[in-house]
């Protein structure tokens, strides 16, 4: 009983844990969005997506940050200040409650910037990831589904204010 109870505390501590450690991630991955020489198609994509009911959302840019993963280039390895990144979530195969979410990463840059690249892992259990885009800022601004998509001629380039939230 001890130590079941210690691992329904222990996972409980560690699913809190994780949501703020992933925001932070997204949070420093797109503050380092890189526009420079890129058409506005290229900024940023948004995806509205649900699976088995829930919300899972794909995010993907290219941003100046350093590349999380070593790539084996000339026989060494090396990491790039440029980098194409994403997020995308998937149904959870051992709990079809929950959805999986995994950073995409592709080591530079590539005539498609938004497939592609390694996927890392971030976690099991999510309820949700939502991705609100707005085209302008303030208290009654109305989000858009879907952000530089070929759907949406006229949502592209960078948006006015975004928001995630992660369950």
């Amino acid at each position: 009983a001890a130590r079941t109870s210690r691992d329904t505390i222990h996972n409980i501590q560690e699913t809190q844990l994780a949501g703020p450690a992933i925001l932070d991630m997204v949070e420093r991955d797109l503050r380092a969005i890189c526009v420079y020489d890129r058409t506005r198609q290229h900024h940023l994509r948004v995806k509205n997506r649900v699976m088995a009911g829930l919300d899972g959302d794909s995010l993907d840019f290219v941003a100046s940050a350093k590349s999380r993963v070593l790539t084996a280039v000339d026989d060494r390895f090396a990491k790039l200040s440029i980098n194409e990144l994403g997020y995308r979530l998937r149904i959870n195969p051992d709990d079809d409650q929950f959805l999986e979410i995994w950073r995409r990463e592709q080591f530079g840059l590539d005539d498609d910037p938004y497939e592609g690249g390694d996927f890392q892992f971030l976690h099991d259990r999510v309820k949700s990831f939502d991705v609100q885009v707005y085209t302008e800022d303030g208290p009654d601004a109305e989000p858009v589904e879907e952000w530089g998509t070929d759907r949406s001629e006229e949502n592209i380039g960078l948006p006015a204010r975004i928001e995630v939230t992660l369950t």
